[in-house]
């Protein structure tokens, strides 16, 4: 998993299998703060994936600055969690992002 900050402060992901090999069904992709839980509430992005994906592109709904999450020492955890219709799941990350203020003068 890659994470990008876009101009806009949303995120993208981009999630990739590591032996670089295709997603083999119809899925969802979630992107979440903080944990992989299953519970929605971590939830910060969506997407339905096809058979045969490959590079997966995931956008947060909000900005970096509306996502309301645990800044444990000005860190977020950004995870990306792989759901089966089936119930079964699968989970990268974390990818750590550092805020901090920078005084201009």
């Amino acid at each position: 998993m890659e994470v990008f900050i876009n101009s806009d402060l949303t995120i993208r992901a981009r999630i990739s299998k590591k032996d670089g090999t295709q997603f083999v069904s119809d899925e969802d992709m979630y992107l979440q703060r903080d944990h992989y839980g299953e519970s929605s509430e971590y939830n910060i992005g969506k997407r339905e994936i096809g058979y045969g994906s490959t590079n997966i592109n995931i956008f947060s709904w909000k900005p970096l600055n509306e996502i309301v999450a645990n800044w444990s020492n000005d860190i977020l955890k950004i995870y990306a969690r792989y759901e089966t219709y089936g119930g079964g799941y699968a989970w990268c990350g974390p990818v750590k992002i550092r805020r901090y203020i920078q005084i201009l003068r």
